[in-house]
């Protein structure tokens, strides 16, 4: 099958996991909505900072090793000790180089040229990274202070490459692959019983700090171009909340 296929199976993949915690289903018509949805915390809502560490040569001799995204999550509890997830982000990874320019047409190295002339362009890769997935915890326990977890799933970047200051050579696409990340959730509002008391009197369960490692391949299943595959780290908050 050629990428373009199997981007389209992702695509459909990405919407279908996504579309998971407002599908009905067999348990919801079977047990009800408390069996179907912990009746504890069933919503979260967090905010993470990525760092992608890309493995492409090519990318990091031109926008550095590292790369920066901020992210939105969005979360529902769609079974026990399992969370059906969507993340969307924004990243701006940029560049600088210089160019010889010679105003007058004058070719660099004839006769009147002026090879000093150098003008700078600015190359920005524009990231809109959209991904979803299934996270599983190990959460035995109400007031558990560290949560450890796994999660992962299809991934869907947007990205807009803006070569030099005249906008010349613009460059648009998606690139599609999986994501996988380990990692442990620390519960904030077990540190204060007063605090965690009033909170949850007030519909609010749990409230995270979290950090995990994580592997992408962003890369259209190994296709040609640009590849964002690569480890990556990431740690945020996030708050659960219940009706």
């Amino acid at each position: 099958m050629r990428n373009g296929g199997k981007g389209w199976l992702l695509v459909a993949a990405l919407l279908v996991t996504a579309a998971v915690p407002f599908l009905p289903s067999a348990a919801h018509a079977q047990y009800g909505e408390k069996k179907r949805i912990d009746p504890k915390a069933p919503y979260w809502l967090g905010a993470d900072f990525l760092w992608l560490r890309t493995k492409e040569d090519n990318y990091s001799a031109f926008f550095g090793k590292s790369t920066y995204l901020g992210r939105l999550r969005l979360g529902l509890n769609v079974a026990p000790l399992t969370d059906a997830l969507l993340i969307a982000g924004f990243g701006r990874p940029s560049a600088n180089t210089w160019a010889t320019n010679q105003p007058d047409g004058i070719p660099v190295g004839a006769p009147g040229s002026n090879p000093t002339v150098r003008t700078l362009n600015v190359e920005k890769l524009y990231l809109f990274p959209i991904e979803a997935g299934l996270r599983f915890r190990g959460q035995w326990m109400r007031d558990q202070i560290l949560v450890p977890y796994v999660e992962g799933g299809p991934a869907a970047w947007v990205f807009h490459d803006d070569f030099g200051q005249t906008g010349k050579g613009k460059v648009t696409g998606v690139k599609y692959g999986l994501w996988g990340a380990a990692g442990v959730m620390f519960d904030l509002i077990d540190l204060d019983s007063g605090a965690k008391r009033s909170l949850r009197a007030d519909g609010y369960e749990n409230f995270y700090l979290f950090s995990n490692i994580q592997y992408a391949w962003i890369d259209n299943f190994g296709g040609k171009g640009l590849d964002l595959s690569g480890v990556r780290y990431n740690f945020g908050l996030e708050l659960r909340w219940r009706d």
